[in-house]
């Protein structure tokens, strides 16, 4: 079994990669000493807050599903189908986990449901009304 590929945060400044724990950094470069590796740079994505997640699920999956008679799970994968879905040419269809999402494109996902909700004249309250 392959250990999982370890992910270290840093901030770039003035062209520079700055660790957040150097050491462990080192610490996981001394283990390869000697071999080729894959260093791969990309900008760093938030993941969405268990706040988020609360809001979404008790909200705006629960108000729906309970109003449509659907169970939860039904109503997260209708809004996924309707607004993950990826048709890339050549490519089977695919839809896309929630998972996967950033803070923001969560925020905006959220957005479509509650706008799909006021399309049939439910209404989805804001998250500061939310308790």
């Amino acid at each position: 079994m392959n250990n999982p590929t370890p992910v270290f945060f840093a901030t770039v400044k003035d062209g520079k990669v700055l660790f957040s724990n150097k050491n462990l950094w080192e610490l996981w470069l001394s283990k390869l000493d000697g071999q080729d590796v894959d260093v791969i740079v990309r900008k760093h994505k938030k993941d969405r807050t268990q706040r988020q997640n609360r809001y979404y699920w008790n909200t705006v999956v629960a108000i729906p599903a309970k109003h449509f008679g659907y169970t939860p799970e039904e109503i997260h994968e209708s809004f996924k189908w309707l607004f993950l879905r990826k048709n890339e040419e050549g490519k089977p269809l695919t839809v896309r986990s929630t998972i996967e999402l950033s803070t923001i494109e969560f925020m905006e996902y959220v957005e479509q449901c509650k706008q799909w909700c006021a399309d049939q004249s439910l209404f989805i309250p804001d998250p500061e009304s939310v308790t």
